[in-house]
């Protein structure tokens, strides 16, 4: 595991699709019970697996024994914040829209 955090860090596609296709359905189960849409989930897991990949310099571990599961709560935060980006987001168009002219 450590040489693929590695390999992303250098920028190597080959290990971030390792990445990718490791915690990809990890990623979309946990982002799909924030987004209830198929689509919209896949959407906001590509966007989460571009910030993972954006600040994977920013993992640290002390013990490569302890990488996986610092690897999976940091990628599971960051889906988890995606999702409630989107979520804000849709309210606030949502807010905006319900104005009326009359106010």
């Amino acid at each position: 595991m450590v040489s693929i955090i590695n390999g992303c860090r250098e920028g190597n596609h080959k290990y971030q699709k390792i990445l990718y296709e490791r915690y990809h359905a990890f990623a979309l189960k946990t982002v799909f019970r924030y987004i209830y849409n198929y689509e919209e989930a896949l959407e906001v897991t590509n966007d989460g697996f571009v910030k993972v990949f954006l600040n994977i310099e920013k993992i640290n571990y002390e013990k490569e024994a302890d990488i996986i599961k610092i690897v999976s709560g940091w990628i599971k935060r960051i889906m988890i914040n995606t999702s409630i980006d989107l979520l804000r987001k849709k309210m606030l168009l949502h807010e905006i829209g319900c104005i009326h002219d009359y106010v």
